[in-house]
């Protein structure tokens, strides 16, 4: 009598991710992929073009990916930006809780978030035109995802959490 191969794959292992990563977390994954689909379906339809689901998919799951990839650059940029203090406001700790106390402060986030924002561009119009949408149509696909899903929150003050984050 011939035995089957079982194969157990890690089986412990979403857990640890549960008992380490705050189920926030999954919160925002979520609302983040949704948010993606509804501004690449809107566009879509603006643009009076449909992809075949499975490139939708495939679209929507790389775009999901490249903006998180986008807002970690920003964020790695400016946490580079305060170690090495190369403006003058960020030498005071307390921007880092409000930053609508500085003009340079301000202006500092919103280049990041332009930045993102050019990376979410640039990722996306290659992706819809790899996904089969003409190149008129993946500008306006990575237009509007460059702008909506921008990682605008870092404009967010997290003064308004004290004492709730941290």
């Amino acid at each position: 009598m011939k035995r089957k191969k079982m194969t157990l794959y890690n089986v412990i292992f979403p857990l640890w991710i549960v008992i380490f990563i705050p189920p926030i977390v999954f919160g925002v994954l979520l609302g983040n992929l949704v948010i993606d689909a509804a501004v690449i379906l809107l566009a879509l339809r603006f643009a009076g073009w449909e992809l075949e689901r499975p490139q939708l998919v495939v679209l929507v799951l790389k775009t999901w990916g490249l903006g998180f990839l986008a807002d970690i650059i920003g964020a790695l940029v400016l946490i580079g930006l305060m170690a090495t203090g190369w403006i003058e406001a960020w030498l005071d700790p307390m921007y880092l809780f409000s930053i609508w106390d500085s003009a340079a402060a301000v202006l500092t986030y919103l280049a990041v978030i332009a930045l993102a924002g050019v990376i979410i561009y640039w990722g996306n119009k290659r992706f819809a035109v790899a996904a089969g949408a003409p190149p008129e149509v993946a500008y306006k696909v990575a237009l509007a995802m460059g702008i909506v899903t921008a990682p605008w929150t870092f404009l967010v003050p997290t003064a308004l959490f004290k004492g709730w984050l941290y």
